[in-house]
């Protein structure tokens, strides 16, 4: 059986030679109006916590951080998450990383919409209709086996934002399975469970977990 070719995003090298055009000089001064309209947005009060996926650099998360949260950063490329420590240090504050939080001894939750799918998940589950956004994939082994990933696929997690989704026709609407958790090795999960709300209040169904601490 032959390997699987890896995906264009499974690339470092791709992610260094992008970096000086995704954390240019103007990137990094949009950070924080952009971390200031996500506190607006949320309503987030001093010491909530969030987590930035794919932080990168800590562009984001670090200016999170200045607003008062507790940030918690992941991303597949290790020389980001280094760099994203730096800049929290630099900036006098404390920036989470899943790997030193593992390392520790702690347990770990980290849940959200991740706009990609587990490698573990069967990526036909739901067929992207042409034209329309695709997501791309987290290879789980890149983790190592200390860490666990799960995503509900009896219910979709989120809808397409291509089309109102009022008055359309819900059976062929598109949908995706994106949001899910990432979990230490040291925490049981019971169940992992989408909420059908139909979309009411967001593009994003709720994503319930059930776990015990070991």
């Amino acid at each position: 059986m032959s390997k699987q070719k890896p995906e264009w995003f499974e690339n470092e090298n791709f992610w260094l030679n992008y970096a000086p055009i995704m954390f240019d000089e103007q990137h990094w001064a949009e950070a924080k109006g952009i971390a200031e309209q996500c506190v607006k947005i949320t309503n987030a009060k001093p010491d909530s916590r969030i987590l930035d996926a794919c932080c990168g650099l800590g562009r984001i998360a670090v200016e999170l951080a200045l607003c008062g949260l507790k940030v918690t950063g992941v991303d597949l490329m290790k020389q980001f998450l280094l760099a994203a420590k730096e800049t929290a240090l630099a900036e006098g504050v404390q920036l989470e990383l899943l790997q030193e939080e593992a390392k520790k001894g702690n347990y770990v939750i980290a849940g959200g919409d991740f706009n990609q799918i587990f490698s573990t998940i069967d990526k036909d589950k739901i067929k992207v209709k042409d034209g329309l956004w695709k997501p791309g994939k987290i290879d789980v082994k890149k983790f190592g086996d200390e860490w666990q990933f799960f995503m509900d696929t009896d219910t979709p997690t989120c809808r397409s934002l291509d089309q109102p989704y009022v008055d359309a026709d819900k059976d062929n609407f598109q949908y995706y399975y994106i949001d899910g958790y990432i979990v230490s090795s040291n925490i049981t999960v019971d169940n992992v469970k989408t909420e059908d709300f139909g979309f009411i209040y967001s593009d994003h169904n709720p994503v319930i977990l059930s776990a015990k601490l070991q």
